[in-house]
């Protein structure tokens, strides 16, 4: 094609970014887009982002898998857990992961060492452990915060949370997609594993405040409820 014409073509691709942040229903999610009619008349091509970092662009509209971030941090270490420690499915993948999940064997444990109990510092160690664990370290704010700084409001196609999803992807998938659940590990967790002390509690927000923030940005661009 001519420059000319090759320019306009581009300018008329519609591009939508579906970003999944992991551990937010977005296996779900990805199942339900690949059926949407509403979708495939809306956008030419629809992109995935997941555990990679977004590069933003200013013409492409951006659909979010999110996660209250606390619930996805215990999922998160639950899920690795089960697949790097009880299975070995994934012993080796990622350097020093299993050493750490071993260690703590849960979020609680290693929530409750995240800050010195007597100065209230972040304990630097303890830190480093939490962001060895695959998507503990790909957090909220790991796909959200450089994207947040330039996007507008218009550009948010929509948000899918994980405590409605089916009544998002509903709403913005289109009422004909079946949204089909994942038949999920998190079902067949021990429910003390999922329990959180206060102190446990308390440091994850101060450590996640990041993805508070992200999720805060979005209340303040009118995105979310």
């Amino acid at each position: 094609l001519p420059y000319f014409m090759a320019s306009s073509y581009r300018k008329m691709i519609r591009k939508l970014n579906v970003i999944h942040v992991g551990k937010s229903g977005g296996s779900t999610v990805r199942l339900a887009i690949e059926q949407s009619p509403l979708l495939a008349k809306k956008y030419d091509k629809i992109k995935i982002t997941h555990v990679a970092q977004l590069k933003y662009r200013r013409r492409h509209d951006y659909l979010i898998i999110i996660r209250n971030p606390i619930d996805r941090a215990i999922s998160a270490f639950n899920w690795r857990y089960h697949l790097v420690v009880e299975t070995e499915k994934q012993r080796e993948r990622f350097k020093g992961e299993w050493q750490v999940l071993e260690k703590y064997s849960t979020l609680n444990s290693i929530s409750e060492n995240l800050y010195s109990p007597d100065s209230e510092l972040l304990n630097a160690r303890v830190s480093r452990e939490f962001r060895a664990i695959h998507h503990l370290r790909e957090d909220i704010s790991f796909y959200l915060s450089a994207m947040l700084k330039d996007v507008s409001p218009g550009q948010i196609y929509g948000i899918i949370k994980q405590h409605s999803l089916a009544a998002d992807c509903k709403l913005l998938l289109g009422p004909s997609v079946e949204v089909q659940h994942d038949k999920s590990h998190g079902d067949t967790v021990d429910p003390w594993k999922k329990e959180l002390s206060k102190l446990a509690r308390r440091n994850l927000r101060r450590f996640l405040h990041e993805d508070f923030a992200c999720i805060l940005k979005l209340y303040n661009l009118g995105l979310l409820t």
